[in-house]
């Protein structure tokens, strides 16, 4: 099964851009708190870049709006410079929003 669930809340949030097919997508970007305190005894955060497209892409999003998001893990290659790169992307297919 190929799925994450990310609570969090949004550090930013990118325009909506549109492919040259005509889906419109966006990115975010939310920050995560890890579960247990480091050395110094303060929470550290994972910080994901995460994709909408669709419907989800023209949904109602603020900097500081604490959600959950399900997604996927979807990966592609490409080649660049004649070099094969692999690039994974976190794509979102739910977002529940919560109040503060």
């Amino acid at each position: 099964m190929n799925t994450f669930i990310i609570l969090g809340r949004i550090d930013s949030v990118d325009e909506v851009k549109e492919t040259s097919s005509g889906h419109q997508y966006r990115e975010i970007t939310v920050r995560e708190a890890r579960p247990y305190k480091n050395s110094e005894g303060n929470y550290d955060f994972d910080t994901h870049e995460i994709t909408l497209w669709k419907s989800l892409a023209k949904e109602e999003l603020k900097v500081g709006d604490q959600i959950m998001i399900r997604g996927r893990i979807q990966s592609y290659d490409y080649v660049k410079d004649e070099r094969v790169y692999h690039n994974s992307e976190l794509v979102a297919e739910r977002i529940s929003q919560y109040a503060a």
